[in-house]
């Protein structure tokens, strides 16, 4: 069975809040709708089976836990990255800093050589010339 269209009249502010939300937990609006079917489905289980309320309600707190969890790594990650970069960069300055001292030891040291040929004039002989 395909996927059908599911409009609900909302307020703006409810519209703007929902939105948020689905962009925050990085969802479609598809998986959005079927996390909140989801959700009230295990309340209304909740509330009809008293016998098992107490195991929901664990098991809820678990699943929360693990997802805490997840969110904890996911933001570590995101900093160590954030952290490897910048010394990444810094590595890039330090070596763009020396390929500009290269640079500029080469083009002192092509001077130096331009002056020192010019000041001594080659003393080879054309082959023609000595006749």
């Amino acid at each position: 069975m395909g996927d059908v269209t599911f409009g609900v009249k909302v307020s703006e502010e409810m519209k703007n809040e929902l939105s948020e939300l689905m962009k925050k937990c990085t969802l479609s609006g598809k998986e959005f709708m079927q996390m909140l079917l989801t959700s009230y489905k295990l309340e209304e289980a909740k509330r009809s089976n008293h016998w098992i309320e107490n195991e929901l309600t664990e098991l809820q707190f678990l699943l929360q836990r693990i997802q805490n969890l997840y969110l904890n790594i996911s933001e570590k990650a995101e900093v160590a990255l954030h952290v490897h970069l910048q010394e990444k960069e810094k590595e890039i300055h330090v070596f763009k800093k020396a390929q500009e001292e290269m640079v500029i030891q080469l083009e002192e040291s092509q001077l130096i050589l331009q002056k020192k040929r010019r000041n001594y004039p080659s003393k080879r002989r054309s082959f023609y010339s000595s006749y």
